[in-house]
């Protein structure tokens, strides 16, 4: 593609509302599941590229579930649970999420196109007035785009939040269709009403119910932090400003879909973003200029501006000289590994990842228990995610095994759907295997329903007939 096509793209896309590398990425994850819904959960390289990776993410399952339903979940994961039974006998790479990869090379592309177009100053002049990138996709564009460019960008950015009209999530975040699925999971979360404790008593109670114990923990976890971080800001904001300021973007949306009275939350983040951004300015502004001739006339003044480093005239000019050798491109990437090292760890990550390390410590520990094991083999367990992670040892061992039971039950279940749905068996009453796509998500990754049982799925999933039209329609149930 020429620097003009390039241009030409890059206006489509600044004028396009929002963040358009947002909104190019929410459109390939749409045309993802259009047309694996339509015909490609049935093809041959997509079976393939599925049993690879595993099925999809936890955030992509949810999005499976609810625009799939049965009818496409039930030969989906029909596949995925030969694929992970087979992982379990022989353990190999498992690939990333399909859905994920297109996302990421819709944005890396959709990032080159504008880092492209950029460069030419219509399309820079039209991006300063009219559009922006979110924060991380800002980021994302530093990292690809000449300094005179980035320090555009990074104005750009750090004005749009002084904006009190894009100081919500937005702008910090950028979009995230998950947000409303997993405030939905949450929810049904807390009703389970289960103490987010740690210990061998609070491990037995979650081995009672339907899920995973360590991807509840997480989730219980994750809930208490959000709602500790809600309480605590309304007694004392000052004391939770660190913590505010480091959520990630998923944590981002997290709280602004738990408390509409959003901007005092994002305040913090939203202030600590523009003073880093400050800072690469600041940076940029110290490079040497372009040109041969500039760089030389530029040198006496910046051995000035070295006195309060350097002792002697010689070296203040030493110095003045290597800076005019200097690469601005170098010094540019050096600013933005400062600018992305500025960024703390989320706090709420951080948390939840400590909960389900520790619980799966415990689990390891409590599975020397004879007793324990006969309690464990008779539950759900441990989903497939955690099992394969595990280290090689006894403990895994006895771990595979109860999964590889469950799995082959669960198996079972969905190929009876699957029988079902066919014209020549239509006329046989519905069983549990009508449910049983939902267990298999819970049993894959206890992350698609953030730790809670499958139960729970109607809250992440929209309505789905379960019933096919042969049958009695008051007869008819749904989940959701």
């Amino acid at each position: 593609m020429t620097a003009p096509m390039h241009g030409d793209e890059a206006l489509r896309l600044i004028r396009s509302p929002g963040c358009p590398v947002c909104g190019e990425a929410e459109h390939a994850e749409e045309q993802f599941f259009k047309w694996l819904v339509i015909e490609n959960y049935g093809q041959f390289e997509t079976i393939m590229r599925l049993k690879a990776s595993l099925g999809l993410c936890a955030a992509h399952t949810r999005r499976l579930l609810a625009v799939g339903g049965e009818a496409i979940c039930v030969p989906v994961f029909g596949h995925v649970l030969d694929a992970t039974r087979q992982q379990l006998a022989q353990p190999s790479s498992v690939q990333a999420c399909l859905a994920c990869e297109g996302v990421r090379w819709t944005v890396g592309r959709t990032i080159h196109i504008l880092s492209q177009g950029l460069a030419q100053p219509e399309v820079l002049e039209a991006y300063r007035a009219e559009n922006y990138l979110c924060v991380p996709h800002a980021l994302d564009l530093l990292a690809a785009v000449p300094p005179v460019v980035a320090g555009h960008v990074a104005a750009a950015t750090a004005a749009r939040l002084e904006d009190p009209s894009s100081s919500r999530e937005g702008i910090l975040a950028g979009s995230d269709r998950d947000a409303e699925p997993r405030r939905r999971a949450r929810a049904a979360l807390a009703r389970l009403d289960v103490a987010p404790s740690s210990g061998p008593l609070e491990l037995e109670r979650r081995l009672e119910l339907s899920c995973c114990p360590v991807c509840l923990a997480r989730g219980e976890l994750e809930l208490q932090y959000l709602d500790w971080l809600l309480a605590e800001h309304a007694r004392s904001p000052s004391a939770v400003r660190d913590d505010l300021r480091s959520l990630c973007k998923t944590h981002v949306h997290d709280i602004a879909a738990s408390d509409k009275r959003v901007e005092p939350l994002l305040h913090p983040q939203r202030e600590q973003t523009r003073v880093v951004l400050g800072r690469f300015l600041d940076e940029l502004a110290t490079l040497p200029p372009e040109g041969v001739v500039a760089r030389a006339r530029a040198i006496p003044g910046h051995a000035r501006d070295e006195r309060s480093r350097h002792a002697t005239t010689f070296a203040r000019w030493r110095g003045g000289v290597a800076w005019a050798r200097s690469s601005r491109d170098s010094r540019t990437r050096l600013a933005y590994t400062r600018l992305r090292g500025s960024v703390a760890g989320c706090h709420a990550c951080h948390a939840a990842d400590t909960a389900e390390r520790r619980e799966s410590e415990l689990l390891m520990a409590r599975l020397l228990d004879s007793a324990f094991v006969r309690r464990y083999e008779e539950r759900h367990g441990l989903c497939a995610r955690h099992v394969l992670a595990m280290a090689a040892g006894p403990g895994r061992d006895l771990a595979a095994r109860a999964l590889e039971a469950r799995l082959a039950s669960l198996a079972w279940e969905i190929d009876e759907a699957a029988r079902k749905r066919s014209w020549s068996f239509r006329h046989e009453s519905a069983g549990d295997e009508e449910t049983a796509w939902l267990r298999v998500a819970a049993q894959l990754d206890g992350r698609t329903f953030l730790g809670g049982p499958a139960a729970h799925a109607a809250v992440v999933a929209r309505p789905v007939e379960l019933v096919r039209e042969s049958r009695d329609p008051a007869q008819r149930r749904t989940l959701g």
